[in-house]
């Protein structure tokens, strides 16, 4: 990884910025004078064809004891809160949708690939975290 490091020139109020770049990857990371760190990584574009398969099925949060289902509609998806209640799920960027009137969700995967889960961000819900059941 190549690490190139810089100040910004108001360094009191904002701090040091270390970015790094690995084969296909950009990132960087904000210090603050306060020693209080961000993480920022290049998000990688939504495919054009979005692959449904990948991500329908139902979804369970324990903290908030609620069932979600995504599912496909035509080359689209949507999140299920009760039959009758859709939203579409608009590709913002890979495995992060925007959900309209609902916030983002924003897929995870394990190592190999696989949708294990969805966090929702959406004012101040942050990362609620839902996990796939029965896969």
């Amino acid at each position: 990884a190549t690490i190139e490091q810089y100040e910004i020139a108001a360094q009191r109020e904002f701090g040091d910025v270390e970015f790094t770049r690995t084969p296909g990857r950009r990132a960087f990371v904000l210090v603050r004078p306060n020693g209080d760190t961000a993480h920022f990584e290049e998000a990688r574009p939504a495919p054009a064809i979005i692959p449904t398969q990948d991500y329908t099925g139902t979804y369970t949060s324990d903290e908030l004891d609620v069932k979600l289902v995504v599912a496909a509609k035509g080359d689209k998806l949507v999140v299920r809160r009760r039959p009758a209640d859709e939203i579409e799920l608009r590709p913002a960027y890979a495995d992060d949708f925007a959900a309209p009137g609902f916030g983002t969700i924003r897929f995870s995967r394990d190592a190999s690939g696989r949708v294990t889960g969805f966090a929702i961000f959406a004012g101040r819900v942050i990362d609620v975290r839902f996990t796939r059941a029965g896969r």
